[in-house]
């Protein structure tokens, strides 16, 4: 820790949700924007360079649950399948729900609740990949899902659509995660090639789409034999309160608006590489997949990004920086 900082407070409550022994993990929370409900789902996959499969390999029980502020379990939802929930997501008024993951190797996990009570309201078993990401629009009424493509899901009646709004997004597994604004009206993805993608929705259908995609890099700058290759998108968010987003991948994040993809105007990038170290940049020859996880203020005007920095490290930036350098 820093020389000056103040310690870290400890955590309120701390639950047990194993379902498995050996106990699998939790790979994905969501909370409230009251705070008043927070979601998890245990995961695992077994990736072990002794592993030869390629799709989903763990056989388990697994588990989506609701707690409330005080980490009082107010529902679980228990199934068998294999490797188990990837992603989950809760609306910001903490009365819609959301998991994603895998269910079997042939189909992919989506279901959704209701917050109060617990209650399935959709079951989708119809998606051929894993649900990497899950997202809510701030009163649950928009649900955006990240598989093999882009899957959007409208309230109509108060209730979700059997089938939903499907926006391609190329060869299957390239696509990672997605993103709703709040106000459901727009949702930004990306992937594995490089691509950002911006939907503007009205009531669920789509209306406009926009893209850009990123330039080549070598994979791994600092071998001189890398590949080059786009940058491997990873993560992407959106601000709550404007229209700014996020996309991080590689040793990249890239920062832009609605408004700018709109125009086709190219995303401002950033190294997320330590240029000023004494040994020179630093991260760049060890994963083309650094960036993992990526945030982002509600004014937009604030950047966060976890980085891998090494096989068993992570680090945490804050770029307050970047974007005041752009407005």
């Amino acid at each position: 820790m820093p020389s000056g900082s103040a310690a870290a407070p400890g955590p309120i409550w701390i639950r047990d949700i194993a379902t498995n022994n050996p106990p699998f993990w939790v790979n994905s929370v969501a909370i409230s924007s009251k705070g008043d409900r927070v979601l998890c789902g245990t995961f695992f996959h077994d990736y072990s360079k002794n592993s030869s499969s390629f799709g989903p390999n763990q056989p388990g029980t697994f588990c989506t649950s609701c707690y409330d502020a005080t980490g009082k379990q107010l529902w679980t939802d228990t199934y068998s399948g294999i490797d188990g929930v990837f992603s989950v997501a809760v609306s910001g008024n903490g009365k819609v729900a959301a998991a994603g993951g895998w269910f079997d190797d042939k189909h992919g996990l989506l279901r959704v609740y209701d917050v109060a009570t617990g209650k399935i309201v959709l079951d989708y078993g119809q998606i051929p990949k894993r649900v990497s990401t899950v997202a809510l629009s701030n009163d649950g009424g928009v649900l955006a899902v990240a598989a093999d493509h882009i899957y959007v899901f409208a309230k109509t009646g108060g209730k979700f659509p059997a089938a939903p709004s499907c926006i391609p997004f190329g060869p299957h597994d390239l696509l990672t995660s997605v993103a709703v604004h709040p106000s459901g009206k727009w949702i930004a993805a990306c992937g594995k090639t490089g691509l950002i993608r911006v939907a503007e929705l009205a009531k669920g259908i789509v209306t406009n789409v926009y893209e850009w995609q990123a330039p080549e890099g070598k994979l791994y700058p600092n071998d001189p034999n890398s590949k080059t290759a786009p940058m491997p998108f990873l993560a992407v968010e959106i601000a709550r309160k404007s229209d700014a987003f996020i996309v991080g991948g590689g040793d990249m994040i890239y920062w832009s608006t609605l408004a700018n993809m709109r125009k086709g105007k190219a995303p401002a990038g950033f190294d997320t590489r330590d240029n000023n170290a004494p040994t020179g940049p630093t991260r760049a020859g060890t994963y083309p997949d650094n960036v993992r996880w990526v945030g982002i203020s509600g004014n937009g005007k604030l950047v966060s990004v976890g980085v891998r920095s090494e096989e068993h490290t992570s680090e945490l930036q804050s770029h307050h920086d970047l974007v005041c350098r752009l407005l």
